[in-house]
């Protein structure tokens, strides 16, 4: 029951950011001085990997938490290299910890 209350949050959350708050992503990566290519393809795989946490299918759905977990782990290492402010990097690291609970409760 928890986890997939966690893997909900997770969906909506990262749906959220992507979808309804693209503007932010947008200016994000333009201050970090990433390629466009880059932010849609972390988009792509990031949605994706959310869309696969619904899966019934274990496999998948591991795909797709580790998908998330790679990717979130990159973005603490672009904001360490940044030295951005923590609380720029509390989002991440907060999926970082529920990525990590349905990982290895799932």
């Amino acid at each position: 029951m928890y986890i997939q209350i966690v893997k909900v949050i997770i969906i909506v959350s990262i749906l959220y950011v992507w979808l309804v708050r693209y503007e932010n992503i947008v200016k994000e990566f333009k201050s970090f001085n990433l390629p466009e290519w880059l932010r849609d393809l972390v988009g792509i795989i990031k949605i994706s990997s959310s869309i696969f946490l619904l899966s019934n299918d274990i496999r998948i759905m591991y795909v797709g938490i580790l998908g998330i977990l790679i990717l979130m782990i990159s973005a603490q290492l672009v904001h360490f290299i940044n030295k951005t402010l923590f609380m720029k990097r509390v989002p991440s690291l907060v999926l970082i910890v529920l990525s990590l609970f349905v990982f290895f409760y799932a």
